[in-house]
């Protein structure tokens, strides 16, 4: 019911050649962030907090409860620095897991945009990701119909970290029943996919961003459709790089 790795400060870490699955499964809390559902638990791959040099390669991750793969850190006022930095999370096969790649900062004001908190140095890249959403995490514990998964997902916090070289090329994502990314802040200024294949059915979640990209406010967010229109609006206001879409149809399209 818990991680399948977890550790807190990772220095010189490196999980290689794993088979990692049917992690987590508890619930983490009811009411954190203003939710009306549990938070869920249980991720394949965590880090906590700063960390150099953390390394996911080549592993084979599949049906996980909650984040297959994760750096992340929750703020408090008196926190001080926060850097994740030489993270590489490359050629791996993700399959039915609820969330495949996540990594997020939840920051208090005077920490946000601070060359304290930054994400520097990551590649993720090389990555197949097949049927996220489609596991035994589709669903929160002792809440029915909801999914929340998605392929990319960082935070709905605001304000951001600094963001130094985060590139995210040469993924490919398919036959996918949930939201391809997710969380405010995204951006080419500040990360971007680059060089990336989408395979997703027309007409379905794309994901879930902010509702004004000019202005954005934390928890303010808008479901944008996975279709022509949604992909030229978001190319044209940079929140994209350039990447391969390909549309799949149901039979009733």
């Amino acid at each position: 019911g818990c991680h399948g790795v977890s550790v807190n400060q990772a220095v010189d870490f490196t999980v290689r050649n794993c088979e990692i699955g049917w992690c987590g499964g508890s619930i983490q809390g009811y009411t954190w962030g203003g939710r009306e559902e549990p938070t869920r638990f249980g991720e394949g791959i965590q880090n906590w907090g700063n960390c150099n040099r953390f390394r996911i390669l080549n592993n084979y991750l599949h049906q996980i409860y909650d984040g297959a793969t994760s750096s992340q850190q929750s703020g408090w006022e008196g926190l001080t620095r926060v850097i994740m930095q030489n993270v590489e999370v490359r050629d791996n096969c993700y399959e039915n897991n609820s969330a495949n790649i996540e990594f997020w900062m939840n920051l208090y004001p005077q920490q946000g945009n601070n060359e304290n908190f930054q994400f520097r140095d990551w590649d993720i890249s090389g990555n197949l990701m097949r049927r996220t959403g489609c596991g035994f995490g589709r669903t929160r514990a002792l809440y029915a119909g909801t999914n929340g998964g998605q392929v990319f997902a960082d935070s709905f916090g605001w304000p951001k970290p600094l963001y130094e070289n985060v590139k995210m090329s040469d993924n490919t994502t398919w036959d996918n029943a949930c939201a391809l990314v997710d969380g405010l802040g995204w951006g080419t200024e500040r990360y971007n996919l680059e060089g990336n294949l989408f395979v997703h059915a027309y007409g379905d979640v794309f994901g879930y961003l902010e509702r004004d990209f000019s202005n954005p406010a934390t928890w303010d967010f808008a479901e944008y459709l996975y279709d022509a229109e949604t992909l030229a609006m978001l190319q044209k206001k940079n929140i994209l790089g350039s990447n391969s879409f390909y549309y799949t149809y149901s039979g009733k399209q």
